[in-house]
């Protein structure tokens, strides 16, 4: 256990030698006592940056792209609803299908684009990336040209 009388007597120095300071003296002891917590938050928060980072983001329309994107392209079919339980880890909704209702492509995008074209005929472009599992394209979509015109 602590000896509390020696722990009353180290902080009675250090008081007594504190009250001895003046002018030049306690002005660059306050810096360096400042500088030294500056850098300990400075620390602290990197650290606690780097364990934490930033907070998952959960919201059903957020797109998560597996890898970078392959290149650029554009598709030409009808959007159609997919369950989104089928391609869950993708987080895809949507596929482009052609006449015979084969499908063409994956369909995936951060708004409401392909909700609002859903049943129609368009033309879709934007990156071209794999799923999770690296069997099927993914066409993350930037751009929707409605072509319903028979």
């Amino acid at each position: 256990m602590y000896n509390n009388t020696y722990m009353r007597t180290l902080l009675k120095n250090a008081i007594g030698k504190l009250e001895v300071l003046k002018g030049k003296e306690l002005i660059g002891i306050l810096a360096v006592i400042f500088a030294i917590f500056v850098v300990m938050g400075l620390l602290a928060g990197y650290v606690i940056n780097r364990l934490g980072g930033e907070a998952p983001d959960n919201s059903p329309n957020r797109v998560v792209v597996s890898a970078e994107p392959v290149s650029e392209a554009i598709y030409s079919g009808k959007v159609v609803f997919v369950d989104p339980h089928i391609f869950q880890n993708d987080e895809v909704s949507f596929k482009l299908v052609d006449e015979k209702s084969k499908d063409i492509i994956l369909l995936k995008t951060s708004d409401q684009k392909l909700e609002v074209v859903e049943g129609q005929r368009v033309e879709a472009r934007g990156a071209l990336v794999k799923t999770k599992d690296g069997k099927r394209d993914i066409l993350v979509v930037s751009k929707v040209v409605l072509r319903n015109a028979n």
